[in-house]
């Protein structure tokens, strides 16, 4: 009977998720604090330096430009996976862009990278290679998360490793 009730709440928590991903508001905003990495400064005290380094900038015509994004690479390892590169690109992401994300919201966009790259299996040696773009976007999405949909991912932290030093390496 307790086996048969842990797996109900598994499957409530997993429908959540799902619910998350598929119905979640989307607003862009490239600045906002996580638990993990600290607070990212308020759009107003955003310095012009700064400003040069984000991945999108406005044209002189007042217009959005996006600056060329890089692609980030890796050689797949034995017992990497696509899920393991999308979390250390989501990481580098942040940590290139100073973007603070909790630990739900980066499996949110290392789920969502994995999924729409269709999840694929690697081989070893395996080349794999994550738009930088495509992780903006996640990114973007992850941010405008309710703390529903927040905490329904945050189910999953318990069970994540997040040192990806030797991921794709």
């Amino acid at each position: 009977m307790k086996l048969l009730i842990t797996l109900n709440a598994g499957l409530f928590v997993m429908a959540a998720a799902l619910f998350a991903v598929f119905f979640a508001p989307s607003a862009p905003s490239l600045h906002a604090q996580g638990p993990l990495e600290g607070v990212v400064q308020d759009e107003e005290e955003v310095t012009e330096e700064e400003e040069a380094e984000s991945p999108v900038n406005e044209s002189e015509n007042g217009e959005a430009a996006n600056e060329e994004f890089v692609s980030y690479q890796y050689v797949a390892q034995p017992g990497d996976s696509y899920t393991l590169m999308a979390r250390k690109a989501t990481q580098t992401y942040g940590l290139k862009f100073d973007v603070s994300l909790s630990a739900a919201q980066i499996i949110f966009v290392e789920t969502n990278l994995t999924q729409a790259a269709d999840s694929p299996l690697l081989d070893v040696h395996q080349e794999v290679e994550i738009n930088e773009a495509d992780v903006a976007d996640w990114v973007e999405e992850a941010q405008q998360l309710s703390e529903t949909e927040e905490a329904a991912w945050g189910a999953y932290v318990p069970t994540v490793d997040f040192n990806t030093d030797n991921v794709g390496e």
